[in-house]
């Protein structure tokens, strides 16, 4: 059993403000509901979830529903939000933390993905999911993908960390946190080799993975997610319009729900 920490502190004043007026980007409609309200009932669902710890603001907190949820204050940014979420957590256990942004989230894409997490001994666990299953399934939604010599790949929006491990490393993330719109200094931190072979596509996953758990000091794995729907965060028009359109049943794929391993 994990608690499960989900972020919607986010204020709606980028792309998404040009088709929504409400303040959180938590609270944009999506098919009738607010979109963090999609991210809550897939973790209700979810047997290994044990508590839903919603990090956000008065507003988004009485605008959600759920038998699991407990209401924690954010902080000033995302690292401070994700601190106070997972402090609020049952601290002996991993937290599985989870951005509100989420709507075709699952009950099934969440378990597949923890018990996927327990089938190796880590302190950070973080999804990929392949350009070829993504776009089999979403076609034509726009994502950003990274090339390595295992395939070519997408991140998830949600992970599961030791909460000993995410307060040990605290200070080197929020180092990268802070130099996140500095390439060069990014670069710097990661090691200029690494940095150029990564851009080139020539690491594996294994490597990239030996790399973090060099520079964080964290046991950190990759896990080759089979469900799309952890990577398909709202966050620009075309987003919003595409899982609406799953939604409500007028997107082609809609119907299914996972899909193997590619």
């Amino acid at each position: 059993m994990v608690d499960a920490v989900v972020l919607a502190g986010r204020r709606n004043a980028g792309r998404l403000a040009s088709v929504s007026d409400v303040a959180w980007e938590a609270l944009i409609p999506v098919a009738g509901r607010p979109m963090v309200q999609w991210v809550i009932e897939a973790l209700e669902g979810s047997e290994s979830v044990s508590r839903i710890l919603l990090v956000g603001a008065p507003e988004v907190q009485s605008a959600v529903r759920g038998k699991k949820v407990s209401a924690v204050t954010p902080g000033v940014d995302l690292l401070t939000s994700l601190s106070r979420g997972i402090r609020a957590s049952n601290r002996s256990c991993p937290v599985l933390v989870v951005t509100g942004d989420l709507p075709l989230l699952t009950p099934e894409a969440v378990e597949d993905f923890l018990d996927q997490c327990s089938e190796t001994s880590a302190e950070f666990y973080y999804p990929i999911i392949s350009k070829q299953l993504n776009e089999a399934k979403y076609p034509g939604m726009r994502r950003t993908y990274g090339r390595v010599r295992d395939g070519t790949f997408t991140g998830g929006n949600i992970v599961l960390v030791e909460p000993a491990a995410f307060y040990r490393c605290y200070d080197r993330i929020a180092a990268f946190v802070r130099h996140r719109k500095n390439p060069l200094r990014q670069a710097s931190l990661l090691g200029w080799t690494f940095t150029v072979r990564l851009l080139a596509g020539t690491l594996t996953v294994e490597q990239v993975e030996r790399r973090v758990r060099e520079i964080f000091g964290v046991r950190a794995v990759a896990v080759w997610a089979r469900y799309p729907e952890i990577a398909v965060d709202v966050d620009k028009p075309s987003d919003l319009q595409l899982v609406n359109s799953v939604l409500s049943g007028r997107f082609p794929s809609a119907g299914a729900q996972g899909c193997a391993k590619v």
